[in-house]
C-alpha cells in the first residue's frame, strides 16, 4: 500500500473545515481542485450509497498526500489545479481507489458491515491438520514450503491452542479492517486433486491478532509457523463434507474469495452453508457430535434454535411421501389443483399425519421429475434417489404461500443465484413466471398437469 496513503480511526477528528466525500454507484469519482487544499495533506471522509436518495454507508476517514499519489498511479490529474480520485465497487460491496484494470488499488473498505470473511486457503491433502507441500500449486512459494494454513484445523498445537481457543492462519494483501471482533471466517480452497473450489470449514467468534503468533517447528520456512488468527474453539470446525463452492457464486463469473486473499460477505451466506452442511449430514447419517457443533455455529450467527431433531424427522418423512406418491401423478394433480391458501397446518397420508407444506413440495418435487426449472439438472445421491430444492418467489418472510404459483424446483446453484443474484420479475401468474436473473431472460412454466 501506497505510504502516502493513511487509514484514520473511525473517531479521527477530522478538521471542520472538510466537508464529507459522497460517491454513488454511477458518480464514483471525486473532483479535488488542489488550489483550494494542501495538496500533501488532503482529508477525506468516504460515504458510499447507490444513488442520491438512498442510504450512505461510511467507508472510512483517510489522509492522502496528492501528488505522491498521483505520482505512484492512484489518482489522474486533469489539470494544474484539478486531481481526481476514480473508486471501483465489487460484487461483494468492497470499495478500491483504482483508476483503470492496470492501475495499482487500495482497499478502501466495504458498503455494508459484514461480520462475515470468506477467507482462502491453499488445498492440503492432510485436512489442514498436517505440513503439507502442495505439487500442484501455481505459487512458487507453495511449491517449496508448506503454507501456515496447514494447521488450522489441528485445534491442539501444543502452546497455542487451549480449550477455548484454536489459532490459524490466512494469506492476506490488505489488512481485514472491515472485519468485526467475534465475527465468522468461511474458509475456502481450490481443490487442487478435484479441480474443484470447496467450502471446507468454519472459524467462529474470531479475533484478528494485532500480533502474529509464532511457533518454532522445522516443517516451515525459517522453523517456524505463524497463526495470524484466534477463534472460539466451540464455534470452530472442519467439515466432514467439503461443499462445492460454485454453489454460493452469485453469477458464473463472480470469484468467490477476491485476490486480496478473502471477500466480506453478509452474514446470510455463512446461515446458509452452515444449514447446507447440516442437512447433508443428516442426509448422511452424520456424527451426532458434529451435528451439536454445527447446532451451536448455527444458533451462535442466528440467535435461533435449531432443532435437528425436526430435520432429521423431516428427511424420514420426505422419503414416506415420496414412496406414497412417486406413481400416483394424478393425485398429486388433484391434490395440488385444490389447494386452498387456508387448508388444515396437517394433512394425513395413509394413516400418518404430515405438515402440508411438506407434502406439498414433495409432490411438486415428484411433478417436477427432481429437475431443475432453469437447466434441468438432476442430482443423483448415493442410494439411487434424487435431490432437488425448493426455491420461493415470494419468500416466506414476506408471507410467500407454499404453492405451486409460488414454487420452483432449482438445483442448489441456481437456488442460490435465485435467492442471492440480481432478480427482476417482469411477469408472474399462476399459470407462468417470466424474470431477469443476472441479465438473463427465463420463462418458466408453473402449471399443474
Amino acid at each position: 500500500m501506497s505510504k502516502s496513503f493513511i487509514r484514520l480511526p473511525d473517531d479521527y477528528k477530522i478538521p471542520v473545515s472538510v466537508n464529507d466525500n459522497h460517491v454513488t454507484e454511477k458518480q464514483r469519482s471525486i473532483q479535488i481542485d488542489i488550489t483550494n487544499t494542501n495538496p500533501h495533506e488532503y482529508f477525506l471522509n468516504l460515504f458510499w450509497a447507490k444513488d442520491k436518495q438512498s442510504e450512505l454507508s461510511h467507508i472510512g476517514k483517510f489522509k492522502l498526500n496528492l501528488m505522491e499519489m498521483v505520482k505512484e498511479g492512484y489518482l489522474r490529474q486533469e489539470s494544474s489545479s484539478i486531481i481526481r480520485l476514480i473508486m471501483i465497487r465489487t460484487g461483494t460491496g468492497d470499495i478500491y481507489l483504482r483508476l483503470n484494470k492496470k492501475s495499482p488499488e487500495i482497499h478502501l473498505g466495504n458498503i455494508n458491515t459484514r461480520p462475515v470473511m470468506l477467507a482462502n486457503l491453499s488445498y492440503n491433502i492432510y485436512s489442514w491438520r498436517a505440513p503439507y507441500i502442495n505439487p500442484k500449486a501455481k505459487h512458487e512459494y507453495a511449491n517449496k514450503f508448506p503454507g501456515h494454513e496447514s494447521l488450522n484445523f489441528n485445534f491442539y498445537k501444543n502452546g497455542i491452542d487451549c480449550d477455548k481457543y484454536v489459532h490459524g492462519y490466512f494469506q492476506w494483501t490488505n489488512d481485514p479492517v472491515n472485519f468485526k471482533e467475534g465475527g465468522t471466517v468461511i474458509f475456502y480452497s481450490m481443490n487442487t486433486e478435484k479441480r474443484i473450489g470447496e467450502i471446507v470449514g468454519v472459524y467462529g467468534g474470531v479475533s484478528i491478532l494485532d500480533e502474529p503468533i509464532r511457533m518454532y517447528s522445522e516443517d516451515f520456512e525459517n522453523n517456524e509457523a505463524i497463526f495470524s488468527i484466534r477463534a472460539e474453539k466451540n464455534l470452530s470446525m472442519l467439515f466432514p463434507i467439503p461443499m462445492k463452492a460454485e454453489k454460493y457464486k452469485t453469477t458464473s463469473s463472480s470469484r468467490l474469495v477476491g485476490q486480496t486473499g478473502y471477500s466480506y460477505y453478509k452474514e446470510d451466506i455463512a446461515i446458509q452453508i452452515i444449514l447446507d452442511q447440516i442437512k447433508m449430514l443428516v442426509n448422511g447419517n452424520g456424527r451426532k457430535d458434529e451435528l451439536t457443533k454445527l447446532q451451536k455455529i448455527y444458533e451462535h450467527l442466528t440467535n435461533e434454535i435449531l432443532n435437528i431433531s425436526e430435520l432429521l424427522m423431516n428427511n424420514t418423512e420426505e422419503n414416506e411421501l415420496y414412496e406414497a406418491f412417486k406413481n400416483d401423478r394424478d393425485a398429486i394433480v388433484k391434490d395440488l389443483n385444490s389447494l386452498e391458501e387456508f387448508d388444515d397446518e396437517q394433512v394425513e397420508v395413509k394413516g400418518k399425519k404430515y405438515k402440508r407444506d411438506l407434502k406439498t413440495i414433495i409432490q411438486l418435487k415428484i411433478l417436477r421429475d427432481y429437475q431443475c426449472q432453469i437447466c434441468s439438472t438432476r442430482i443423483r445421491k448415493s442410494n439411487g434417489s434424487f435431490y432437488i430444492e425448493a426455491a420461493h418467489i415470494k419468500p416466506k418472510s414476506l408471507r410467500g404461500r407454499e404453492t405451486p404459483d409460488n414454487i420452483l424446483i432449482l438445483c442448489p446453484n441456481h437456488h442460490k443465484e435465485f435467492d442471492y443474484g440480481s432478480l427482476n420479475i417482469l411477469e408472474h401468474d399462476e399459470d407462468q413466471i417470466r424474470f431477469s436473473l443476472n441479465k438473463r431472460i427465463y420463462d418458466i412454466s408453473l402449471k399443474v398437469e
